[in-house]
This record gives structure tokens, C-alpha cells and sequence, in this order.
């Protein structure tokens, strides 16, 4: 076993000035800062050394935490490893303080020379080097590669779950190990409140470094541990430091000190175990060695400074006054409540845990030393994922070779059933659409085979590749909107809003109204229409017409709102033709009005009325077109309200006497009124001689 370093004729408090050959012959040529010529060399005063550019003299650190400009500053005093970083002398990553000066870390299992090299995270004493190789103290458990801890028995201080691993039913509680105790939850519940703002390490670990003047170090006995520097003050030996609270400015040995286990604490919270000086269980050490912090236990809680997270391991950081793993370089093991340094694809390792990559999609694992994905599993084309190498449906894949599964493919990296198949008990069966020879082949209920694909039957209609249901008419219960629109178009599957059954029934929604056999579109009068289907009444809705591309009310109504047209009074008499009327007939062959030919259809009916109706006003003729609109198709209806449009009255009135009399509506309600229509086969011989 090795021992200490702690004595090393290296360690100690004097430091030498940067060798640097500047021949001078007075105080003016030495044009840096602070500097003086002394035995023809430009030279830096003592506890001075030259910046990097030589254009000044920058005091060098004399404690852990120095305000600083450069590294030369730190390096001097805390030897390899000593940095400055955010303006303070500390260690820098990798290594660690102890004894007054920087030590390269060696982790666990690691050669080392002395039991300083197996510094691990503030646990003073925790560690040996035991034949070349850091190890963990007896009575003390691993964690990972950089931590040990001590184990606990029952009623033994301890400061997390973890530390009291003798027994599984065993829990740490008011920081006793206590057995048949509910287990610490390790949530975002804040354990440590700090009033205290932030500041940067140079001044929060500012302390006193020099005081009287001496020529000699007996001169500075009074304040013990003390030495006289070369700059003629007293300071304290390396290692050692004078206490803000401390009156009498004696030097107190730093954490990690040897010391007697009847020695007194002086160090609030400090204790001497295994002659080494340390603090109690439930604290941590400050980095300068010279506090004993309050330690934060649960992951995600309060904290105001890194040391506060310690037990999390030496990659845990204070993150927006929460203890969290600095994740470029570690993981969070919720089991050994440990931030867990980080070993990529392909990279050594030595266990499972090593193996993470942040984002990654899968598990890795370490199989011979090597991190790789786990048994079953192959990294993808663009390494972001361990992918199953025999994925089955619902699992990642990238291409459709990765599906194992009869009929699966690879959808936006997920195995899933074929579009024309579905799942069913993690099988792909074929459903409405899949190409078929016999019945059997089809699974939904109520399809079958029909030309080569499977369909659903007659009555039925296809809710999803895996359903047939039936066809629901205006009105009937339904499940889903494609039961109605079949039948309906435009129709949906609702629940009545006043209703309070959960039953649905196919609709016509809120936008939309029933007209013609189909769900029509609600356009309110004077709004924009290309069909009269469209034009929405409250009531009577055949008072309504589309004419010029706008919802209007027919030629008897008029308009009281923007759903409702009444009767016009002053339209409501009609004009029975006098008995000259009757004998002065006209003969009007009829035809399409839209290519204005005089030429008869051959077997075409023929319609006569009396002269007469064409010298009445337009009221009168539109009077015999109201009279058949009760009953027209939405086609036909459409028809004659578009000839309306653009042709003259008398053509507009036979137009539509032609389609009432070649589609036999209402044949019987027109014939004998005032406007007789007569139809019958076209004869030269009587078409002329008609009285």
C-alpha cells in the first residue's frame, strides 16, 4: 500500500518566477508592467511572473480559488492541472484538490502511486491504492468507476437509499438506515433552500492569505502552521487556511489533512476518520477543502453550487439551481442515483451502464468490452436507433425486410399490416380490397369474394379494411359517416344535440339541410347559389328559387327574412282567358329552346294553348310554372328555373309545359284549368285545321 504525498519536497510554499533572459541596464528598459532590473535582467517582483505577451507582472495564486488573469498565475502554485477558469485558480476537468495543490484523478481499478491519486468526489479517505491500483476502502461500496460510499447497517448514518445495501428492505430515513420504511422518492421535491445569489468561485472562496510582516518564519508562530513569505508577510503553510470566523487568525488544516482521532473539529461539521480530516455523512466538502456543505439527496432538488450535488458523482452540476448530470458526458442510473459517464457505439466499456448515447432510439449494451446494441437488435443506416433485426408488427424497422410478420411492411419506421390488410392478434389478415379467389379468403363479416377482391355485400359498405356495415337512409342509427353519405351524400353519423342518447343517427349536420333525397348545402336568400337545392327556407322551402346565381323568393312570395318567404297578396288573382282567346289558338310545336329550332321531333308531343297566355304580363305566365314546381326533381326544377334565365316567357312556359307533359308530372292537375293544355300525336292534318 502507498502512502500520502502530502510530504513531497515539492510541496511547498515557495514559488519561482518565470526564467526569462531580458538584459536591461535600468529600471526604464524594462517596459513591462511592474517589472525592475535587477542584476541586468528585467525580472517580476517575488510572488510575481511575466503575462504571456511580457507587457506586465501578474501576481502569482498563493490558495485554491486566487482571482487570476492567466494560467501561468495558477500553474505556479497548484501545479499540474491548475488552471483559470472564469478568473479563479482552480483544478482544471480530470483533476483534483488536496494537500494545497492539483492532483491528476485516477479512477477506480486505475494504476496509481499513492492514495492521493484515487481521489474520488469530496469522499476523503473512501479510497486506496493498494498495490498500484485504486481500490475502494473496506467498508465501502462502489459506485460506477469514480465513487465510493460507506455502507450503513441498521441505525448507521447515511445519506441515500443506496448506502444501505446490506438489505434490499432497507431505506435511508432522517438519514438513518431503517428497515420496513417507505422508499425515498427521488422526485423534483426541493430539498435545500439558498437565499443566497450566485457568485463566481474567486469571491465566494476569497480568503485571508497574508498578515504580519517577518523576515523569518518564527516570526509567524503566533498564527501557527504559518510561514514567513518571500514577500515579508506571514501566510499559512500549503494546505492550511485562516477562517473568516476565526479571531485569533490561527491556520486550520483543510479537509484531507491528516489528523488524530482525538484531534477537535474545527471545521464546522468536519470529523477525523481513518486520520484523515472529512466531514460528517450528511456532508460534502467545498472544492477549496474548507467548508463542509449541506448535501443535496434527491436528484432534480435545490442547489447553489456543484459541490451541493456530489452524491451524484463527479459529472453532477448545479443547472439552474438544480442537481443534474452534465449530460455531454454522463447519464442518470436511477438505481445507483449516480450520474453515469457516457460510452458510445463501438467504445470500450465495462458494463451495461457505460453504454448510452443521448437520443438514441433502443438499448445498448456491452458485449465483449464493446458497446453495441443488444441480441436481436442492429444499428440503423444513420446510427440513431438499435432497430430489431426480426421486427415484428408495432416495432421500429426501416425497411420492409426488417417485418417479419406475413403481410407486414416498414411504415414510417413502424412494422405494420399491408394497406389492404389488417391486424388482428398480431397476424395480418386480408381484408375489403385484398385480392381473393373464394369467399373464405375474405375475414370482415358480410364481405365475400366478387371479380378477384374481396367486398362487402350487397347493403353493406366498408367502414375500414377490417368492417362491413350496413347502409343507413336519413335518419337511421349509424356508427360511422360513411353508413349515411352512401346513401345520402353529404350526410354524416351524429349524435342529436337534443338528445341526450348516446345513440347515432345519420344527418345532415349544422351547415347542410335534407332536400332532394341528399344533404344540400344552406344558402340563405340573396346568397350565391348555382342549384336550388341549395336555397335554405325554414318552411315551404319550394317558395325558394335560385335565378341569376342568387337564393331568391319565387315570382308569389316575398321576402320577410333570410329563411322565410310569404305570400304576395297582390299577385294572388288570376285572369281567365275570354272566349276569344280560346278560339284565337295558336299552334306551338315544341322544341329544345336553347337552339331555337321551328323543326318538329318526330313522335315528340305537341302542346296548344291559347294565344292569349303570351299577352299576358309575366305574372300570369309564371303563374302555370308555380303550379308545377310541387314535385319536380331537383334536375328538373333546375332546368326550368336556368331557362328562366335567359329566355322569354311564352318559351320559358312551353319549356316547361314540354318536360310536366314528357315526364307525365302533373298532368292531370294542369289539364282543364284556364291554361288547358292539350297533348296529342302531331297530325298535318289537323294541326292546321285546329279551332
Amino acid at each position: 500500500m502507498h502512502g500520502n504525498s502530502f510530504n513531497h519536497p515539492l510541496e511547498n510554499n515557495y514559488v519561482s518566477t518565470n526564467n526569462i533572459k531580458w538584459s536591461c541596464k535600468s529600471d526604464a528598459e524594462c517596459t513591462a508592467n511592474g517589472s525592475v532590473c535587477k542584476e541586468q535582467q528585467c525580472q517580476c517582483l517575488p510572488d510575481y511572473v511575466f503575462n504571456s505577451d511580457m507587457t506586465a507582472c501578474l501576481r502569482v495564486a498563493k490558495a485554491y480559488g486566487d482571482k487570476c488573469e492567466e494560467t501561468i498565475q495558477c500553474s505556479r502554485y497548484l501545479f499540474i492541472g491548475g488552471q483559470c477558469i472564469e478568473n479563479a485558480c482552480i483544478c482544471a476537468p480530470g483533476f483534483h484538490y488536496l494537500h494545497g495543490r492539483c492532483y491528476k484523478t485516477v479512477e477506480l481499478a486505475g494504476k496509481c502511486k499513492s492514495n492521493d491519486d484515487c481521489y474520488i468526489n469530496s469522499e476523503f479517505g473512501s479510497t486506496v491504492c493498494d498495490n498500484g491500483i485504486c481500490k475502494c476502502r473496506d467498508g465501502f461500496y462502489q459506485r460506477e468507476y469514480r465513487s465510493c460510499r460507506k455502507k450503513a447497517n441498521i441505525d448507521e448514518e447515511c445519506l441515500a437509499d443506496i448506502d444501505c445495501k446490506f438489505n434490499k428492505d432497507a431505506y435511508c430515513v432522517n438519514f438513518k438506515c431503517t428497515l420496513n420504511q417507505k422508499k425515498t422518492s427521488y422526485n423534483r421535491t426541493s430539498q435545500i433552500s439558498f437565499n443566497s445569489r450566485y457568485r463566481k468561485f474567486a469571491d465566494k472562496y476569497e480568503t485571508i492569505t497574508e498578515w504580519n510582516n517577518c523576515t523569518k518564519d518564527s516570526d509567524c508562530k503566533i498564527h501557527e502552521n504559518a510561514i514567513c513569505d518571500t514577500s515579508g508577510k506571514c501566510i499559512c503553510k500549503r494546505a492550511y487556511f485562516v477562517p473568516s470566523t476565526n479571531a485569533n487568525k490561527l491556520c486550520i488544516p483543510e479537509l484531507g489533512q491528516p489528523c488524530k482521532n482525538d484531534d477537535v473539529p474545527i471545521i464546522k461539521n468536519s470529523i477525523c476518520k481513518n486520520d484523515i480530516w472529512t466531514c460528517i455523512n450528511t456532508k460534502v466538502a467545498s472544492k477549496n477543502n474548507q467548508e463542509c456543505l449541506k448535501a443535496t439527496r434527491k436528484y432534480n432538488s435545490s442547489c447553489q453550487y456543484d459541490e451541493h450535488c456530489s452524491i451524484f458523482g463527479p459529472d453532477a452540476i448545479c443547472k439552474n439551481k438544480r442537481c443534474l448530470c452534465n449530460n455531454e458526458r454522463s447519464h442518470f442510473v436511477e438505481e445507483l442515483q449516480f450520474c453515469w459517464s457516457n460510452r458510445g457505439i463501438n467504445e470500450r466499456c465495462k458494463a451495461n451502464e457505460d453504454c448510452y448515447v443521448e437520443g438514441l432510439n433502443g438499448t445498448l449494451v456491452c458485449t465483449s468490452n464493446v458497446c453495441n446494441c443488444s441480441e436481436g437488435t442492429h444499428l440503423n443506416s444513420n446510427g440513431t436507433a438499435c432497430i430489431n433485426s426480426n421486427a415484428e408488427l408495432g416495432m421500429f424497422c426501416e425497411f420492409d425486410e426488417h417485418c417479419t410478420t406475413l403481410h407486414s411492411v416498414c411504415t414510417n419506421n413502424v412494422c405494420t399490416c399491408d394497406k389492404t390488410y389488417y391486424e388482428l392478434k398480431k397476424k395480418c389478415y386480408p381484408g375489403i380490397n385484398t385480392k381473393c379467389t373464394l369467399d373464405r379468403h375474405c375475414q370482415p363479416t358480410f364481405s365475400f369474394c366478387s371479380s378477384g377482391v374481396c367486398t362487402c355485400k350487397e347493403g353493406y359498405v366498408n367502414a375500414s379494411t377490417s368492417t362491413c356495415l350496413p347502409k343507413a337512409k336519413y335518419g337511421e342509427e349509424c356508427s360511422y359517416d360513411v353508413q349515411c353519405n352512401v346513401v345520402t351524400p353529404n350526410a354524416i353519423c351524429s349524435r342529436d344535440s337534443n338528445n341526450s342518447s348516446s345513440i347515432k343517427s345519420c344527418g345532415c349536420g349544422k351547415d347542410r339541410y335534407f332536400r332532394y333525397s341528399s344533404c344540400s348545402i344552406k344558402k340563405l336568400l340573396g346568397e350565391s347559389c348555382t342549384s336550388r337545392s341549395e336555397c335554405y327556407l325554414d318552411f315551404n322551402q319550394n317558395r325558394a328559387i335560385c335565378m341569376n346565381g342568387l337564393c331568391t323568393c319565387d315570382w308569389q312570395y316575398v321576402r320577410v327574412s333570410d329563411t322565410l318567404c310569404d305570400n304576395d297578396l297582390k299577385r294572388r288573382s288570376v285572369v281567365i282567358p275570354s272566349k276569344r282567346c280560346y278560339r284565337n289558338v295558336l299552334k306551338v310545336v315544341l322544341t329544345d329552346p336553347v337552339d331555337q329550332s321551328d323543326t318538329p321531333r318526330p313522335n315528340s308531343m305537341s302542346l296548344i294553348v291559347p294565344r292569349g297566355a303570351f299577352n299576358y304580363s309575366s305574372t300570369k305566365c309564371e303563374s302555370v310554372l308555380t303550379l308545377i314546381d310541387e314535385g319536380l326533381t331537383s334536375e328538373l326544377a333546375d332546368r326550368i328555373d336556368s331557362h328562366r334565365d335567359h329566355l322569354n316567357f311564352g318559351q320559358s312556359f312551353c319549356f316547361a309545359m314540354r318536360l310536366v307533359i314528357e315526364t307525365k308530372f302533373l298532368r292531370d292537375r294542369i289539364a282543364g284549368g284556364p291554361f288547358e293544355v292539350i297533348a296529342r300525336k302531331r297530325s298535318s292534318n289537323r294541326d292546321n285545321n285546329l279551332v
